[in-house]
């Protein structure tokens, strides 16, 4: 019997670890009131790109921005269906989640967060840059 207990709160703990995640069909999170996002980014192109890292195959969202002069190329953390309409061409408020390295914003690897049509945060990671 206390077998049986063992493997179910083992089983609890372990499905409960995936729970944080973003899942299909999940809202994006609302703004915080209160945290200030004080770099403005202009994004000037989005990519729908698909990846087969994991199976089934996933379509990503990639976009590029002008952020404090340079062109990054921002991948969305997760996929979500709705993704490519909730992002378009336009300016946004950001700040930077993490950061890569304490030398300079706009690294490879730079988190950032962007806060996005109805006032939802879409959380993107710097995965190219561009003279």
């Amino acid at each position: 019997m206390r077998r049986i207990i063992v493997v179910f709160a083992i089983f609890v703990v372990s499905v409960s670890l995936y729970g944080q995640k973003v899942r299909y069909g999940q809202q994006l999170p609302d703004a915080k009131s209160g945290v200030d996002y004080p770099i403005q980014a202009h994004i000037y192109a989005v990519h729908l790109r698909t990846e087969c890292t994991q199976s089934p195959c996933t379509d990503v969202v990639y976009s590029d921005a002008l952020v404090n002069g340079k062109r990054l190329e921002f991948r969305s953390n997760s996929y979500l269906p709705y993704i490519s309409q909730t992002i378009s061409l336009g300016d946004y408020r950001a700040r930077i989640v993490k950061a890569a390295s304490r030398s300079s914003a706009g690294e490879i690897g730079d988190t950032y967060e962007l806060v996005v049509q109805g006032n939802k945060t879409l959380r993107c990671v710097v995965t190219g840059i561009a003279e």
